[in-house]
């Protein structure tokens, strides 16, 4: 999940000399506004993630919360709009610090007071649990010790083995680990490419994706284990291209051109999500019934359709910023909990199998009625959990993290 709270020169590979950035060239600099609709949709990706978790082991039991699940995995505001928000924030902060002297450190650093405090902590917090009670210990995967899955989270390795090293706790930070890598390479690629090359990559990266997500999910899902699924599902190859999506759209953001034709286009854009609902819920279907023969092209395509399904609402989000049509986006409890997200989407399932654990003495997936009850409860304290870290830690930390300026 995103930690991104702001809302929205190069150099070529083959020589020294400074080029033009591509704000500067598309004529226009990044916007430093803040879209508050962005908040709400963070809120509503935050819940939409938590309760398709919270049902992840009960919906074996319910028929009612199989059809949810599978309505949350066509929804547009779940996993892939967590990323594509990212890069379309990311982007806009590259794009308007592009010619900053401190362009890599100051990025880096407030990454890191964004990130990785609130996250250590509760990996620790893992770490001390897991050693004091041996129920914990003993639901560590088989053959691995407990600084071995720490170490592989400390280093945010875990979206590559997650279904080896699963722990429901930090099961979660999967997405975190995408982004973590994202952060790496990104910044370098704003700044040593032209607009030009920039944007053929990025478009590279989506047209490419979809093939290289069914090829991986004909070579490594026919075994039928957890790792050819999770090679689709979690991989950062199997995901840059919701990241690439923002990206370009911040690009695309930053020249009056192109946002005065994206606004011109809108309707076409509501259209568009009309024909990608029905596209993905295709292809959830085929994932339904257990269609032969459909697995490749649903892992390919069936998650690009998502992807731009999540991209056509953050476009109406920001066409139709400060509208009737975008007010549900504006609502204020709705935009607290996008700004507590982070602390929500990594706390989120820890606390409800303690939860389950301590307070029912049971395991999720054997009673429906005690995981929504829990589920309740969970989702209660780590609202209150989140708003305790936001006062008195990640809140304190951004602050110090705007120490340093671009």
């Amino acid at each position: 999940m995103p930690a991104v709270t702001q809302n929205v020169q190069t150099m070529t590979p083959q020589d020294s000399a400074p080029r033009t950035p591509p704000a500067a060239q598309t004529g226009a600099t990044a916007p430093s506004k803040r879209y508050v609709e962005l908040d709400g949709l963070r809120g509503i990706a935050a819940l939409c993630a938590v309760l398709y978790h919270y049902t992840d082991r009960a919906s074996r039991l319910s028929p009612a919360l199989q059809l949810f699940r599978h309505i949350l995995n066509i929804s547009p505001a779940a996993m892939d709009m967590f990323f594509i928000l990212s890069g379309f924030l990311i982007g806009g902060i590259l794009l308007k610090t592009m010619q900053s002297p401190n362009y890599y450190k100051t990025f880096y650093v407030r990454r890191f007071f964004r990130i990785i405090p609130i996250y250590y902590l509760w990996i620790a917090i893992f770490g001390i649990t897991a050693y004091l009670a041996p129920s914990v210990r003993q639901a560590l995967p088989k053959g691995y010790t407990l600084q071995m899955v720490i170490g592989a989270y400390l280093i945010f390795i875990q979206n590559f083995a997650s279904p080896v090293l699963r722990v429901i706790w930090l099961e979660a930070t999967w997405s975190l680990a995408v982004e973590e890598h994202f952060y790496l390479f990104m910044p370098a690629c704003m700044r040593h490419f032209s607009l030009k090359h920039l944007v053929q990559g990025l478009v590279a990266v989506i047209v490419v994706s979809p093939a290289l997500r069914g090829v991986l999910s004909l070579l490594l899902r026919l075994d039928g284990t957890d790792s050819g699924w999770w090679a689709v599902y979690g991989w950062t190859i199997s995901r840059v291209d919701a990241l690439a999506l923002g990206v370009l759209l911040s690009i695309a953001w930053v020249n009056p051109k192109a946002k005065n034709w994206i606004h011109q286009q809108i309707r076409w854009v509501y259209w568009s999500m009309a024909g990608l609902f029905a596209f993905s819920a295709m292809f959830e279907y085929f994932t339904m019934k257990e269609i032969r023969h459909t697995q490749a092209l649903t892992d390919g395509f069936g998650r690009s359709a998502v992807e731009l399904f999540s991209l056509c609402l953050l476009v109406i989000a920001l066409v139709n910023e400060g509208k009737p049509s975008t007010a549900f986006m504006r609502w204020g409890w709705l935009r607290q909990i996008g700004k507590i997200s982070y602390c929500v989407y990594l706390t989120h399932w820890g606390i409800f199998w303690a939860v389950l654990t301590f307070g029912f003495h049971a395991r999720a997936g054997l009673d429906v009625r005690v995981d929504l009850i829990a589920g309740a409860l969970a989702l209660a304290l780590t609202l209150a959990l989140s708003e305790l870290s936001w006062t008195y830690l990640e809140g304190p930390m951004v602050k110090r993290s705007h120490r340093y300026s671009y």
